[in-house]
């Protein structure tokens, strides 16, 4: 885990390290962060469907027609979304940490749920952080923001490997991207991309059902096939997201690596204390 990895290394890495442990990391999500996603895909399908409803019944009054948008159920839709996004992160990550620290490789859903509990409240500090830190460099024009946005995206990992606060943890964050922030960027487009790809895939049939029903082919009530929908989208791009968190964390070993050396370290501590078994007949050779 902890090497210096290129740019295309860390893309392999990640596809390899989703490939090899895809049964007991989605799992782990779906358990945790799953029941989140289910409930926002259901609060989503009941707002698509009133949605559409009132599209097609438009009101002149600008009140109603904003009750209707920002509805209870969009605003559960958006609770539990968040609620869906923040658990998944926190297990992919303390998926990742577990698995590096196991000596067997066999991670259950039990360990990883225990460190997430151990740091939640600091993931969502740090969320809290990302929010102020976002809305400041907005006011400062968008680069500023954006510059920042990529450096934070270092920090959730950092809490979850190091147990340093959110703020100790953006400080860590912007010593291991100086140098390398292009780096980190380059490959949070490059995923995201892909993600998005794969994550079409699982939003097809609710898009596909909006739009149908939107230009009057599908016609009656599509409630529950939308719920369906959304929620079939909403726990597959739950899972899908693991791609980003799974490069963000290879990406922290590799910075970790090219500034401090850790796993080089390791490997020169460990020479000497691995035993080596006596040649035959008990004789020591020379």
């Amino acid at each position: 885990m902890q090497q210096e990895r290129d740019f295309s290394q860390n893309i392999n890495a990640t596809f390899e390290f989703v490939i090899q442990n895809f049964k007991p990391l989605v799992r782990a999500v779906v358990l945790i962060a799953g029941p989140g996603a289910v409930l926002a895909g259901v609060f989503g399908g009941l707002y698509q469907s009133n949605m559409l409803a009132f599209g097609n019944t438009p009101s002149a009054d600008p009140f109603h027609a904003f009750t209707q948008v920002f509805s209870s159920d969009y605003l559960f839709m958006a609770a539990f979304s968040l609620l869906a996004y923040v658990l998944a992160g926190c297990t992919v990550y303390a998926y990742v940490i577990e698995y590096e620290q196991e000596q067997d490789g066999h991670i259950s859903t039990e360990q990883v749920w225990a460190r997430v509990q151990k740091n939640l409240l600091q993931y969502v500090g740090a969320l809290i952080l990302g929010f102020i830190l976002l809305v400041l460099g907005g006011l400062l024009f968008v680069l500023p923001a954006i510059y920042l946005m990529v450096v934070f995206s270092l920090v959730f990992v950092i809490i979850m490997a190091e147990g340093l606060s959110p703020i100790d943890a953006l400080k860590r964050a912007f010593y291991l991207i100086n140098g390398n922030w292009w780096a980190h960027f380059g490959l949070i487009i490059i995923v995201g991309i892909i993600q998005g790809v794969f994550g079409l895939v699982f939003q097809a049939p609710m898009l596909i059902i909006t739009f149908l029903k939107g230009i009057g082919v599908l016609s009656g009530d599509l409630q529950y096939a939308l719920v369906g929908s959304t929620v079939l989208s909403t726990i597959g791009s739950t899972c899908v997201n693991t791609l980003s968190w799974v490069a963000i964390a290879f990406q922290y070993y590799n910075f970790v690596e090219r500034k401090e050396g850790r796993g080089m370290r390791q490997a020169i501590e460990a020479i000497g204390q691995k035993q080596t078994p006596p040649a035959s007949g008990g004789q020591e050779q020379y």
